[in-house]
C-alpha cells in the first residue's frame, strides 16, 4: 500500500493507486448518495457530506475523506 502524507493527515488506499477513471467511478458513487439524501439539492448534499467528513476525520477514513476532498474541490466547497 502506499501511504502519503496529505494536509497533516496519512491517506493509504485503493482509491490513491487508482487511475483517473476510477476515481472518477468513486466520486461519481459517493455524490450520489448525498445527492439522493438531499433531493437533488447540491448545496444540501456538499453540507451533508461536511458533516460526514468532519466524523470521517475523526475515524481516520482517509480513503472516504479524500474522495470527499476532491469532490469539494470540484465544486470549490469549502466544508469548514
Amino acid at each position: 500500500m502506499i501511504a502519503m502524507k496529505k494536509k497533516a493527515w496519512k491517506i493509504i488506499g485503493v482509491y490513491f493507486k487508482a487511475d483517473e477513471e476510477t476515481r472518477q467511478g468513486f466520486r461519481d458513487i459517493m455524490l450520489e448518495k448525498y445527492l439522493d439524501e438531499s433531493m437533488n439539492d447540491v448545496e444540501e448534499a456538499l453540507a451533508l457530506m461536511s458533516f460526514r467528513y468532519s466524523i470521517a476525520l475523526r475515524e481516520e477514513a482517509y480513503e472516504e475523506c479524500a474522495i470527499m476532498k476532491d469532490i469539494f474541490d470540484y465544486f470549490e466547497y469549502n466544508p469548514e
